[in-house]
Protein backbone atom coordinates (compact mmCIF):
# COMPACT_ATOMS: atom_id res chain seq x y z
CA UNK A 1 0.00 0.00 0.00
CA UNK A 2 1.36 3.62 -1.10
CA UNK A 3 2.44 5.60 1.71
CA UNK A 4 2.76 9.94 2.46
CA UNK A 5 6.05 10.80 4.05
CA UNK A 6 5.38 13.23 6.49
CA UNK A 7 8.71 14.63 6.99
CA UNK A 8 7.52 17.44 9.70
CA UNK A 9 4.74 18.54 12.02
CA UNK A 10 4.61 21.72 13.05
CA UNK A 11 1.95 22.73 15.46
CA UNK A 12 -0.28 26.20 16.40
CA UNK A 13 -0.05 25.53 20.21
CA UNK A 14 -2.91 28.88 20.73
CA UNK A 15 -4.87 27.11 17.97
CA UNK A 16 -5.50 23.85 16.02
CA UNK A 17 -3.70 24.64 12.62
CA UNK A 18 -0.65 22.81 12.09
CA UNK A 19 1.69 22.34 8.64
CA UNK A 20 2.63 18.72 8.05
CA UNK A 21 5.26 18.55 5.52
CA UNK A 22 4.78 15.44 3.15
CA UNK A 23 6.44 13.49 0.22
CA UNK A 24 3.47 11.45 -1.56
CA UNK A 25 1.96 11.24 -5.14
CA UNK A 26 0.87 14.82 -4.87
CA UNK A 27 4.48 16.07 -4.71
CA UNK A 28 6.70 17.75 -1.89
CA UNK A 29 3.82 20.19 -0.13
CA UNK A 30 5.33 22.43 2.60
CA UNK A 31 1.53 23.78 3.70
CA UNK A 32 -2.26 22.55 3.59
CA UNK A 33 -3.37 21.84 0.12
CA UNK A 34 -6.22 23.12 -1.31
CA UNK A 35 -7.74 21.41 -3.92
CA UNK A 36 -9.50 22.41 -7.30
CA UNK A 37 -13.18 20.68 -8.14
CA UNK A 38 -12.18 18.71 -11.59
CA UNK A 39 -15.70 19.02 -12.50
CA UNK A 40 -15.61 22.88 -13.12
CA UNK A 41 -12.14 22.51 -14.73
CA UNK A 42 -12.19 23.86 -18.62
CA UNK A 43 -9.53 23.60 -20.74
CA UNK A 44 -9.77 27.54 -20.86
CA UNK A 45 -9.60 27.66 -17.13
CA UNK A 46 -6.91 25.69 -16.68
CA UNK A 47 -4.71 27.48 -17.87
CA UNK A 48 -5.40 30.31 -15.49
CA UNK A 49 -3.54 28.03 -12.95
CA UNK A 50 -0.67 27.20 -15.07
CA UNK A 51 1.09 29.68 -12.38
CA UNK A 52 0.53 27.82 -9.48
CA UNK A 53 2.76 25.63 -7.68
CA UNK A 54 1.68 21.74 -6.00
CA UNK A 55 -2.26 21.80 -8.06
CA UNK A 56 -3.83 19.02 -6.86
CA UNK A 57 -7.12 17.91 -8.60
CA UNK A 58 -10.35 16.58 -6.99
CA UNK A 59 -13.98 15.28 -7.86
CA UNK A 60 -16.51 14.06 -5.63
CA UNK A 61 -19.43 11.86 -6.41
CA UNK A 62 -22.99 11.38 -4.61
CA UNK A 63 -24.45 8.11 -4.93
CA UNK A 64 -28.39 8.03 -4.07
CA UNK A 65 -29.19 5.09 -5.08
CA UNK A 66 -27.71 0.92 -5.16
CA UNK A 67 -28.99 1.44 -9.10
CA UNK A 68 -25.91 3.89 -9.70
CA UNK A 69 -23.37 1.13 -8.88
CA UNK A 70 -25.18 -2.11 -10.46
CA UNK A 71 -25.01 0.84 -13.88
CA UNK A 72 -21.33 0.30 -13.66
CA UNK A 73 -21.19 -3.60 -14.81
CA UNK A 74 -22.26 -3.04 -18.20
CA UNK A 75 -21.18 0.78 -18.94
CA UNK A 76 -20.08 2.19 -22.31
CA UNK A 77 -16.49 4.10 -21.68
CA UNK A 78 -18.63 7.04 -22.42
CA UNK A 79 -20.66 6.60 -19.49
CA UNK A 80 -18.05 5.23 -17.19
CA UNK A 81 -15.84 8.53 -17.93
CA UNK A 82 -18.56 10.36 -16.95
CA UNK A 83 -19.62 8.44 -13.77
CA UNK A 84 -16.33 9.02 -12.22
CA UNK A 85 -15.53 12.36 -13.63
CA UNK A 86 -12.17 11.31 -16.02
CA UNK A 87 -11.04 14.55 -17.81
CA UNK A 88 -8.03 13.41 -20.37
CA UNK A 89 -6.60 16.71 -20.44
CA UNK A 90 -5.39 16.63 -17.04
CA UNK A 91 -4.03 12.96 -16.84
CA UNK A 92 -0.51 14.52 -16.20
CA UNK A 93 -1.82 16.02 -12.82
CA UNK A 94 -1.87 14.50 -9.13
CA UNK A 95 -6.19 14.17 -9.32
CA UNK A 96 -8.22 11.69 -6.74
CA UNK A 97 -11.87 10.86 -6.44
CA UNK A 98 -14.29 10.10 -3.69
CA UNK A 99 -17.39 8.84 -3.02
CA UNK A 100 -20.43 9.21 -0.78
CA UNK A 101 -22.72 6.50 -0.86
CA UNK A 102 -26.62 7.97 0.42
CA UNK A 103 -27.69 4.65 1.01
CA UNK A 104 -27.10 1.72 3.17
CA UNK A 105 -25.04 -0.91 0.78
CA UNK A 106 -25.98 -3.88 2.99
CA UNK A 107 -29.54 -3.59 1.64
CA UNK A 108 -28.84 -4.67 -1.35
CA UNK A 109 -25.57 -7.00 -1.52
CA UNK A 110 -24.85 -9.11 1.61
CA UNK A 111 -20.81 -9.03 1.23
CA UNK A 112 -19.31 -6.54 -0.30
CA UNK A 113 -17.52 -9.08 -3.21
CA UNK A 114 -20.88 -8.48 -4.57
CA UNK A 115 -20.10 -4.97 -6.04
CA UNK A 116 -15.96 -6.24 -6.68
CA UNK A 117 -16.47 -4.71 -10.01
CA UNK A 118 -16.86 -1.07 -8.80
CA UNK A 119 -14.16 -0.89 -6.72
CA UNK A 120 -11.59 -2.01 -9.95
CA UNK A 121 -13.24 0.91 -11.43
CA UNK A 122 -12.69 3.22 -8.60
CA UNK A 123 -9.16 2.10 -8.53
CA UNK A 124 -8.23 2.94 -11.47
CA UNK A 125 -9.76 6.19 -11.78
CA UNK A 126 -8.92 7.40 -8.58
CA UNK A 127 -4.73 8.21 -9.61
CA UNK A 128 -2.89 9.92 -6.59
CA UNK A 129 -4.94 8.57 -3.66
CA UNK A 130 -7.65 6.06 -2.75
CA UNK A 131 -10.48 7.07 -0.46
CA UNK A 132 -12.69 4.34 0.73
CA UNK A 133 -16.45 5.44 0.02
CA UNK A 134 -18.34 6.88 2.72
CA UNK A 135 -21.96 5.71 3.97
CA UNK A 136 -24.40 8.70 5.03
CA UNK A 137 -25.13 7.35 8.71
CA UNK A 138 -28.30 9.64 8.53
CA UNK A 139 -30.02 9.40 4.61
CA UNK A 140 -29.20 5.74 4.84
CA UNK A 141 -29.94 4.54 8.54
CA UNK A 142 -26.35 2.56 8.70
CA UNK A 143 -25.44 1.57 12.56
CA UNK A 144 -21.78 2.32 13.43
CA UNK A 145 -20.95 -1.17 13.19
CA UNK A 146 -21.72 -2.32 10.05
CA UNK A 147 -20.42 0.82 8.85
CA UNK A 148 -17.16 -0.67 10.15
CA UNK A 149 -17.64 -3.73 8.46
CA UNK A 150 -18.68 -1.99 5.21
CA UNK A 151 -15.34 0.04 5.31
CA UNK A 152 -12.97 -2.27 6.29
CA UNK A 153 -14.33 -4.89 3.80
CA UNK A 154 -14.00 -1.80 1.13
CA UNK A 155 -10.76 -1.50 2.15
CA UNK A 156 -9.32 -4.91 1.74
CA UNK A 157 -10.71 -4.79 -1.62
CA UNK A 158 -8.97 -2.01 -3.00
CA UNK A 159 -5.55 -2.65 -1.12
CA UNK A 160 -4.87 -5.59 -3.38
CA UNK A 161 -1.80 -4.97 -5.68
CA UNK A 162 -2.33 -1.43 -4.40
CA UNK A 163 0.52 1.10 -4.52
CA UNK A 164 -1.30 4.14 -3.55
CA UNK A 165 -2.43 5.36 -0.09
CA UNK A 166 -5.43 4.49 0.85
CA UNK A 167 -7.93 6.88 3.11
CA UNK A 168 -10.45 6.33 5.65
CA UNK A 169 -13.87 7.92 5.70
CA UNK A 170 -15.47 10.04 8.85
CA UNK A 171 -18.94 10.91 8.27
CA UNK A 172 -19.28 14.34 10.07
CA UNK A 173 -22.32 13.55 11.33
CA UNK A 174 -21.82 10.59 13.66
CA UNK A 175 -21.82 11.39 17.36
CA UNK A 176 -18.80 11.70 19.67
CA UNK A 177 -19.21 8.45 20.54
CA UNK A 178 -19.52 6.90 17.19
CA UNK A 179 -15.74 9.19 16.16
CA UNK A 180 -13.86 7.20 18.47
CA UNK A 181 -15.07 4.34 17.80
CA UNK A 182 -14.62 4.79 14.41
CA UNK A 183 -10.93 5.75 15.30
CA UNK A 184 -10.13 2.73 17.40
CA UNK A 185 -10.71 0.47 14.39
CA UNK A 186 -9.02 2.23 12.20
CA UNK A 187 -5.77 2.69 14.79
CA UNK A 188 -5.88 -0.88 15.82
CA UNK A 189 -5.33 -1.75 12.17
CA UNK A 190 -3.12 0.77 11.57
CA UNK A 191 -4.76 2.97 8.66
CA UNK A 192 -3.28 6.47 9.63
CA UNK A 193 -4.72 8.58 6.85
CA UNK A 194 -8.24 9.47 6.74
CA UNK A 195 -11.21 12.14 5.33
CA UNK A 196 -13.87 13.98 6.63
CA UNK A 197 -16.77 14.00 4.77
CA UNK A 198 -18.90 16.89 5.55
CA UNK A 199 -21.81 15.71 3.54
CA UNK A 200 -22.34 19.59 2.28
CA UNK A 201 -22.58 21.38 5.94
CA UNK A 202 -20.79 24.04 6.72
CA UNK A 203 -18.17 24.39 9.35
CA UNK A 204 -19.57 25.41 12.73
CA UNK A 205 -19.76 24.56 16.26
CA UNK A 206 -21.17 21.34 16.19
CA UNK A 207 -18.91 20.37 13.44
CA UNK A 208 -15.71 22.22 14.49
CA UNK A 209 -16.27 20.27 17.89
CA UNK A 210 -16.35 17.08 16.18
CA UNK A 211 -13.09 17.62 14.53
CA UNK A 212 -11.39 18.50 17.68
CA UNK A 213 -12.52 15.00 19.26
CA UNK A 214 -10.53 13.82 15.95
CA UNK A 215 -7.86 15.64 17.01
CA UNK A 216 -7.49 14.59 20.68
CA UNK A 217 -8.32 11.03 19.81
CA UNK A 218 -4.80 11.43 17.54
CA UNK A 219 -2.95 12.97 20.02
CA UNK A 220 -4.00 11.06 23.41
CA UNK A 221 -3.01 7.90 21.12
CA UNK A 222 0.71 9.89 20.17
CA UNK A 223 0.06 9.65 16.42
CA UNK A 224 -1.09 12.58 15.34
CA UNK A 225 2.41 13.14 13.48
CA UNK A 226 1.38 9.75 11.54
CA UNK A 227 -2.00 11.01 10.35
CA UNK A 228 -3.04 12.73 7.22
CA UNK A 229 -6.44 14.46 6.96
CA UNK A 230 -8.29 15.42 3.85
CA UNK A 231 -11.63 17.21 4.09
CA UNK A 232 -14.35 17.53 1.57
CA UNK A 233 -18.04 18.18 0.42
CA UNK A 234 -18.14 21.44 2.92
CA UNK A 235 -20.70 24.08 2.29
CA UNK A 236 -19.23 26.88 0.55
CA UNK A 237 -20.63 29.47 2.99
CA UNK A 238 -21.74 29.42 6.86
CA UNK A 239 -25.51 30.77 5.81
CA UNK A 240 -26.23 31.73 2.53
CA UNK A 241 -28.82 34.67 2.29
CA UNK A 242 -29.78 35.95 -0.82
CA UNK A 243 -30.50 39.81 0.29
CA UNK A 244 -26.75 40.17 1.94
CA UNK A 245 -23.83 41.48 0.45
CA UNK A 246 -21.84 39.35 2.76
CA UNK A 247 -21.73 35.90 3.30
CA UNK A 248 -19.02 34.41 6.12
CA UNK A 249 -17.11 31.93 4.66
CA UNK A 250 -17.27 28.45 5.81
CA UNK A 251 -14.45 26.33 3.88
CA UNK A 252 -11.32 29.00 4.83
CA UNK A 253 -12.10 27.64 8.35
CA UNK A 254 -11.08 24.10 7.62
CA UNK A 255 -7.25 24.75 7.70
CA UNK A 256 -7.92 26.55 11.06
CA UNK A 257 -9.55 23.60 12.46
CA UNK A 258 -6.46 21.42 11.52
CA UNK A 259 -7.33 19.44 8.41
CA UNK A 260 -3.76 19.23 6.25
CA UNK A 261 -6.04 18.91 2.94
CA UNK A 262 -8.82 21.22 2.12
CA UNK A 263 -11.18 19.59 -0.49
CA UNK A 264 -14.03 20.76 -2.73
CA UNK A 265 -17.71 22.14 -1.78
CA UNK A 266 -20.88 20.84 -1.80
CA UNK A 267 -24.21 22.43 -1.16
CA UNK A 268 -26.86 20.38 0.85
CA UNK A 269 -29.05 18.18 -0.59
CA UNK A 270 -32.22 20.01 -1.07
CA UNK A 271 -35.90 17.79 -0.79
CA UNK A 272 -38.12 20.93 -1.04
CA UNK A 273 -38.80 23.80 -3.52
CA UNK A 274 -36.34 26.73 -3.15
CA UNK A 275 -37.66 29.80 -2.95
CA UNK A 276 -38.13 31.34 -5.87
CA UNK A 277 -36.26 34.56 -7.23
CA UNK A 278 -35.23 36.37 -10.21
CA UNK A 279 -32.31 34.73 -12.56
CA UNK A 280 -30.30 37.71 -12.14
CA UNK A 281 -30.49 37.63 -8.32
CA UNK A 282 -29.96 33.91 -8.01
CA UNK A 283 -27.12 34.24 -10.26
CA UNK A 284 -25.26 36.96 -8.61
CA UNK A 285 -25.42 35.12 -5.65
CA UNK A 286 -23.84 31.85 -6.72
CA UNK A 287 -21.67 34.48 -8.12
CA UNK A 288 -19.78 35.58 -4.94
CA UNK A 289 -16.48 35.76 -4.67
CA UNK A 290 -13.58 34.85 -1.87
CA UNK A 291 -12.23 38.17 -0.63
CA UNK A 292 -9.22 37.17 1.67
CA UNK A 293 -9.11 40.26 3.57
CA UNK A 294 -12.38 40.06 5.27
CA UNK A 295 -13.20 36.05 4.79
CA UNK A 296 -16.66 36.84 3.39
CA UNK A 297 -17.73 36.17 0.35
CA UNK A 298 -19.07 38.96 -1.41
CA UNK A 299 -21.40 39.44 -4.14
CA UNK A 300 -19.99 41.06 -7.70
CA UNK A 301 -21.44 43.61 -9.92
CA UNK A 302 -21.03 41.47 -12.67
CA UNK A 303 -21.30 37.66 -12.53
CA UNK A 304 -19.06 35.25 -14.38
CA UNK A 305 -19.68 31.67 -15.60
CA UNK A 306 -20.12 29.52 -12.17
CA UNK A 307 -17.46 27.09 -14.00
CA UNK A 308 -15.13 30.03 -13.74
CA UNK A 309 -16.04 31.39 -10.42
CA UNK A 310 -15.80 28.48 -8.76
CA UNK A 311 -12.42 27.74 -9.75
CA UNK A 312 -11.46 31.72 -9.00
CA UNK A 313 -12.53 30.87 -5.26
CA UNK A 314 -10.64 27.70 -5.31
CA UNK A 315 -7.59 29.47 -6.61
CA UNK A 316 -8.43 32.56 -3.92
CA UNK A 317 -8.84 29.91 -1.15
CA UNK A 318 -5.42 28.14 -1.65
CA UNK A 319 -3.32 31.45 -2.08
CA UNK A 320 -5.11 32.61 1.36
CA UNK A 321 -4.34 29.23 2.99
CA UNK A 322 -0.55 29.85 1.53
CA UNK A 323 -0.20 32.95 3.40
CA UNK A 324 -1.93 31.47 6.68
CA UNK A 325 1.35 29.27 6.38
CA UNK A 326 3.28 31.96 5.57
CA UNK A 327 2.43 34.08 8.43
CA UNK A 328 2.25 31.41 10.81
CA UNK A 329 5.93 30.00 10.06
CA UNK A 330 6.81 33.79 10.55
CA UNK A 331 5.02 34.01 14.14
CA UNK A 332 4.10 30.83 15.06
CA UNK A 333 0.44 31.82 16.33
CA UNK A 334 -2.17 31.71 13.68
CA UNK A 335 -4.60 33.38 15.75
CA UNK A 336 -1.95 36.57 15.42
CA UNK A 337 -2.84 36.71 11.47
CA UNK A 338 -6.75 35.93 11.51
CA UNK A 339 -8.02 38.27 13.92
CA UNK A 340 -6.91 40.62 11.16
CA UNK A 341 -10.05 38.80 9.24
CA UNK A 342 -13.41 41.04 10.38
CA UNK A 343 -15.64 37.69 9.72
CA UNK A 344 -13.47 35.84 12.25
CA UNK A 345 -14.01 38.16 14.87
CA UNK A 346 -17.38 39.65 13.82
CA UNK A 347 -18.94 36.09 13.28
CA UNK A 348 -21.17 34.89 16.27
CA UNK A 349 -20.28 38.03 18.65
CA UNK A 350 -16.60 36.54 18.61
CA UNK A 351 -17.65 33.37 19.31
CA UNK A 352 -16.17 31.37 15.86
CA UNK A 353 -12.51 33.01 17.54
CA UNK A 354 -13.03 31.04 20.79
CA UNK A 355 -13.57 27.85 18.75
CA UNK A 356 -10.95 28.30 16.50
CA UNK A 357 -8.53 28.72 19.78
CA UNK A 358 -7.55 26.81 21.93
CA UNK A 359 -7.36 28.73 25.00
CA UNK A 360 -10.74 30.72 25.91
CA UNK A 361 -8.81 33.86 26.03
CA UNK A 362 -9.97 36.64 24.32
CA UNK A 363 -8.25 38.20 21.68
CA UNK A 364 -8.59 42.41 20.94
CA UNK A 365 -9.38 42.99 17.31
CA UNK A 366 -6.93 44.13 15.04
CA UNK A 367 -7.72 46.37 12.33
Amino acid sequence: MGKIDIKEVIEDKNSWFNIKRIHSAVGNVDEPIKTFDIKNITKANLKTLSSESNRVFEANKLLKHFDDIKLIESGEDVYLNHMFCHKGFLSENPSFLNVTLSFNPFDSIRRIEDIDYFFKYYYEYSKSFLFVPNVMPLKSGIGIQNYINFVNESKRLLAERNNKPIFMPISINFTAQEINQLLSNYVSNENYYFWVDFEGKAITAPRIARLKIISTFLKNKGIFDKVYVHSTNIKREILSNMKNDLSASSDILASLCGINCIGVNREPQRYFAAPSAPTNELVAHKSRLFNKDTYYYEKLKVSVPEKDNKTKNSLLLKQEIHLQAENFLAELDMTKYIVKKPMITNENSGALLEALSKSTRVIQRRF
